[in-house]
């Protein structure tokens, strides 16, 4: 395998293996998900609090 190689694979090992599950999982419970309103406040909070 090449170095050029090795970023690809370790991408599509993180798809699989991080993304893929997790696009599954909210596809079945798309109840799951944090509203994105609530997500920004959090974010916005955090970093007022840095």
């Amino acid at each position: 395998m090449t170095v050029e190689r090795q970023p690809d694979v370790a991408f599509e090992r993180w798809l699989r293996e991080e993304v893929v599950p997790v696009a599954i999982a909210m596809r079945d419970e798309p109840g799951r998900a944090i509203p994105i309103d609530r997500v920004f406040d959090e974010l916005r909070q955090f970093h007022e609090n840095l």
